[in-house]
């Protein structure tokens, strides 16, 4: 998953999915290139200057670069394509396979493979005669595309400085098409995440595609590449051998054959992004003539963001100084293009912000006062008030504060306990009260002027003792405290690190009572139901004994009449049955 919004051609982003929210980038990130938004980091393309800072110090792997390595297959596979390879890739091998890297890149398909050390060449003694016709001014060399996209979008005042004069890469690229043929595609290979930015801001596309070392090693896996199966070869080209020392600090300016003297100020070389700035700052007000060299990687190319190597800074400084000493001498040639370039306008139009804005901002994250402002960097930013700015530029969140995050949960934990239903009471080690909820005093009759005074003071500290003597780990139980004529569930810990025990008091008086009512309820509707059900027997014996008294009666009738009708059978009969129809009238 990308980041939101991704330019299918933006160089620089954010895998979203492996974002952690660390604000590491942020705090990396020269520029202030980039912004949180809904938790998540992204990559401002409007600021980035794909330097490649914040790919080689994310912990977590969450910042990447265009890969390109299908567009440079698709090239090969279509037609004649050369390579120009970054001098400083001598110092990710040994001496050994060094000379075998040609015999791989043809192996990869390229036509013609050659060292952008050509170009350098030819851009160091055409940066030397430019420096030559100002020697009053400032010249800022443009070999590195990243101080180049600093010096354009962030210090347009010192645009003027820079060297009219193209990368390294691109003249070696329009060299080749010039010797080649404008059908030949160029393919560069370098440390550089800002060279991919170059190529596309190139308005004559001298470069077709440029990868980094890291791709040239996945193309040798997929290519099954390897130098040991492989025989060596020269390259196509034989630059001249002080070119080769580009990658280093001050290599531009010994390949120009310009001298450097540390003790002078005339021509001064410096990498890594802080050192420039100093130097920058100090040649907006200068008034002599020098010329800077500046590498915006620590160290020069050699240290570049994807490099791909993790051999010390010290062995890859040997490394190139070997491949220099090893290597044929070339001759001095003459670019056979124009290497002139113009730089237009880039700096950066924001909309100015006030110090109201500033003002309020920190107000909100409870920093109005100096001294409530930590500037502890913890969000990315150096300062709080930067951090105000950034969120106002809404390239940052206020939940990026710690310290504000942090107030504003303990002010929701206050005001959970504060609101709680239920009694909380907090006693340090020596079951001292040090803070009471409304609810527990409403239970327990209390004011805050019991704080400082023994637990006992209101209930029974028997079990408080026994959960911070460590005898019981919980209490957990139901107590009836008679004073306050209260039935509470109690659940007594402690908290070992901060030295407190907690009390939180669950109200069960009225449910206790409505048990009792229910209970006696209960119990009267049960001696009730025995007394009807015996009275019901009762009444039912009695029944059973009238009828069969009733029974007898009736039988001794009928035996009666039985006799009086066997005397006269026809008078008698009818008497008696005008008896038992009285009998049963009257029923």
């Amino acid at each position: 998953m990308m980041e939101f919004g991704q330019n299918r051609n933006q160089v620089v982003f954010t895998n979203r999915a492996r974002c952690r929210d660390c604000c590491r980038c942020i705090r990396v990130c020269p520029v202030e290139a980039i912004g949180i938004r809904d938790g998540q980091a992204y990559v401002d393309e409007r600021r980035c200057i794909s330097c490649g800072t914040c790919i080689r110090e994310c912990p977590q792997k969450a910042k990447s670069y265009r890969r390109d390595v299908v567009e440079a297959q698709d090239l090969v596979q279509a037609g004649r394509v050369a390579v120009s390879l970054a001098p400083s890739f001598a110092c990710l091998f040994k001496e050994w396979q060094t000379r075998r890297i040609p015999s791989a890149l043809r192996k990869l398909g390229f036509s013609y493979v050659a060292e952008t050390a050509s170009g350098a060449e030819w851009v160091a003694h055409q940066t030397a005669d430019y420096v030559r016709t100002r020697p009053d001014r400032v010249s800022i060399t443009s070999a590195c595309p990243a101080v180049v996209q600093y010096v354009l979008r962030y210090r347009p005042a010192l645009r003027e400085a820079l060297v009219p004069v193209v990368s390294p890469m691109l003249a070696h690229a329009r060299a080749l098409k010039t010797r080649l043929g404008p059908e030949f595609k160029v393919v560069f290979i370098g440390p550089c995440v800002a060279k991919k930015a170059e190529v596309q801001a190139d308005p004559e596309r001298s470069v077709d595609v440029a990868l980094t070392f890291e791709e040239m090693f996945e193309w040798f896996d997929m290519a099954h590449v390897s130098l040991a199966d492989l025989e060596e070869s020269a390259f196509d080209e034989r630059p001249d051998k002080m070119a080769r020392l580009f990658p280093l600090e001050g290599g531009s300016l010994k390949a120009a054959a310009m001298p450097i003297d540390y003790c002078e100020s005339q021509a001064v070389t410096v990498s890594g992004f802080e050192p420039i700035c100093d130097v920058f700052d100090a040649a907006a007000t200068l008034q002599d003539g020098c010329v800077l060299e500046p590498l915006f990687c620590s160290q020069g190319c050699i240290n570049g963001p994807v490099i791909g190597c993790d051999v010390p800074l010290f062995e890859r400084k040997r490394a190139i100084l070997n491949y220099l000493n090893t290597s044929d001498e070339g001759s001095r040639t003459n670019s056979p293009a124009d290497l002139l370039q113009s730089f237009a306008d880039e700096s950066l139009a924001e909309e100015a912000i006030s110090e109201e804005q500033i003002r309020q901002v920190l107000a909100k994250t409870g920093k109005e006062k100096s001294e409530d402002q930590l500037n502890c960097g913890a969000c990315g930013y150096s300062t709080c008030r930067r951090q105000a700015i950034a969120v106002l530029r809404q390239m940052a969140e206020p939940e990026m504060c710690v310290s504000y995050v942090r107030r504003m949960a303990q002010r929701r934990t206050d005001r959970i306990i504060e609101t709680s239903p239920n009694g909380i009471i907090t006693l340090d080690e020596h079951l001292t009260i040090l803070h009471m909820n409304s609810s527990f005093k409403r239970l327990f009759m209390c004011t805050d002027a019991v704080c400082g005074k023994p637990v006992s003071y209101l209930m029974d500290a028997d079990p408080f003792q026994k959960v911070a003597s460590g005898r019981q780990e919980l209490f957990d139980d139901t107590v009836h405290h008679d004073k306050y004529n209260l039935f509470c569930h109690e659940i007594i810990y402690a908290l070992r690190p901060e030295g407190q025990v907690v009390g939180i008091f669950v109200n069960l008086t009225r449910a206790v009572k409505h048990k009792r009512k229910y209970d006696e309820l209960k119990s009267q509707t049960v001696q009730q139901a025995h007394s009807l059900l015996r009275h019901q027997v009762e009444m039912a014996g009695k029944i059973a004994e009238y009828l069969g008294q009733s029974t007898a009666e009736s039988e001794k009738l009928l035996v009666n009449l039985m006799q009086i009708a066997q005397d006269n059978p026809v008078q008698d009969k009818q008497e008696a049955a005008g008896w038992l129809k009285d009998i049963y009238t009257s029923k």
